[in-house]
């Protein structure tokens, strides 16, 4: 089901990047006076195309498994009840299969959001865990609520609570990481 998504996701990518380059060319000098080191530039476009990227991959009508899921319309607002569900009542012919389906889920939910959590006390001025964790909160909720509403449209995708807390949870450990990474380099320096 990935390989569906390389390809736009190359574009994307793509875009993002000429689109940056175009805005450069445009207003560089302003730019390099407000972005001066060179670093913060590059942080900058990793997080556009870091951002592009969510909206596509949370967006994009492409189903991620071949695994129907259990529950009634695909909407969980009961924290961790859909996973719970799933992995005491799965038939023993689907079993390993859907071990495998809620791992990915709940390890790629977390990957998900490990770089929003590093690079967004980077490129603006939330710094710290609180303000990080509450941007990390409104950003999965507003991707769940858009996912719910285009639901309407015919785009398959799963409403879940449990995507909230598991990016949340990323984006705690994106900002922990960061924070190391800086006690590891300014010792250093």
């Amino acid at each position: 089901m990935l390989h569906q998504l390389i390809k736009p996701l190359f574009f994307l990518v793509t875009g993002i990047l000429l689109l940056w380059l175009l805005v450069r060319q445009l207003f560089g000098p302003n730019l390099r006076k407000k972005f001066s080191p060179l670093w913060k530039e590059i942080v900058i476009v990793l997080f556009l195309i870091y951002s592009g990227c969510v909206l596509f991959i949370t967006m994009y009508p492409v189903p991620m498994t071949l695994i129907k899921t259990v529950g009634n319309g695909n909407i969980n607002l009961v924290p961790f009840a859909y996973t719970f569900k799933g992995l005491t009542t799965m038939p023993p012919s689907t079993k390993e299969q859907l071990q495998v389906f809620y791992l990915q889920n709940i390890v790629g939910n977390i990957i998900l959001f490990i770089p929003l959590g590093s690079l967004l006390p980077l490129v603006s001025r939330y710094k710290n865990l609180v303000n990080i964790l509450i941007a990390a909160t409104l950003s999965s909720a507003a991707i769940e609520l858009s996912q719910f509403f285009l639901r309407f449209a015919g785009v398959y995708r799963l409403v879940d609570i449990d995507d909230v807390i598991l990016n949340v949870s990323g984006a705690f450990i994106g900002f922990m990481l960061l924070v190391i990474l800086k006690r590891i380099f300014t010792k250093n320096v």
